[in-house]
């Protein structure tokens, strides 16, 4: 697996990079941790785009969190030994405030925070409103599912709650004995779903996305999210539970005593 990495030497006592840097070896960003499945001890094979003779072998030793990016950090005086780089040349400053002491000959271009979050907030605009609707349909499918299914319990027992109704069993304790188990089923179904479909999404992310693009999307997903997913999961299999409550308390008695032969 290949990809596009930027290598930075730091020079010492930085304010932007606080990572460990060794001399011997190099300090790659989680990024690339996470994409290649690197940790310290590893090695790490980079390629000049410009010479594929050109390659240059390091060993990791330390993994920085850093999510701007695929990175590599090294300090100065590596990186100008290691590429042979001409010790007075740099390819860019990482500032706070604007730089008025260079020539406009000398600033090639200005990259700023709004163009660094440019895509995501592109992402954000155009498939935003997508994911709301997709959230809708997956409520309308859940609510569907349970409905047919607790639909066709019901009515496969319509004679057996009507039953139920002669011998003096009041509704709840009907809805009891045929919608908590469900009910139990469905809370259960949700608790070990959820978990199963998070390890496949990232199996997907590292089997197939990673290796299919270039660059790094970082695969994210906060605890208050499954939380949400079960508690509406229970929200919509308890609007469900009463419609069919509803359905039970309208089964008549005699339904029982037309069908006894």
């Amino acid at each position: 697996m290949e990809d596009t990495v930027s290598v930075y030497g730091i020079m010492p006592g930085s304010n932007y990079v606080s990572a460990a840097l060794s001399e011997e070896t190099v300090t790659i960003a989680s990024t690339i941790a996470e994409k290649f499945g690197l940790s310290a001890g590893d090695t790490i094979t980079l390629k000049d785009p410009y010479n594929e003779k050109k390659r240059y072998t390091f060993s990791i030793n330390a993994i920085y969190d850093y999510n701007a990016g695929m990175a590599i950090f090294m300090p100065w005086e590596t990186y100008i030994k290691a590429f042979k780089a001409d010790s007075a040349s740099f390819t860019g400053y990482f500032s706070n405030r604007e730089l008025d002491d260079l020539s406009e000959d000398a600033i090639a271009s200005v990259i700023t925070v709004s163009d660094l979050t440019k895509v995501s907030d592109q992402l954000m605009v155009s498939m935003g409103e997508m994911m709301i609707i997709a959230e809708g349909v997956g409520i309308i499918l859940f609510l569907l599912l349970m409905y047919i299914m607790s639909k066709q319990i019901i009515e496969k027992n319509a004679m057996s709650i009507s039953m139920t109704k002669i011998l003096g069993f009041s509704n709840g304790e009907i809805g009891g004995l045929y919608l908590v188990p469900t009910s139990i089923v469905v809370i259960a179904s949700l608790l070990i779903s959820i978990p199963l479909i998070d390890i496949a999404l990232r199996w997907i992310f590292q089997s197939y996305l990673y290796t299919a693009v270039t660059g790094y999307i970082p695969f994210l997903m906060s605890g208050s999210c499954y939380v949400k997913m079960v508690l509406l999961g229970i929200c919509c299999y308890a609007l469900i539970a009463a419609i069919q409550m509803r359905k039970i308390s309208k089964i008549p008695k005699s339904d029982a005593l037309k069908n006894m032969e």
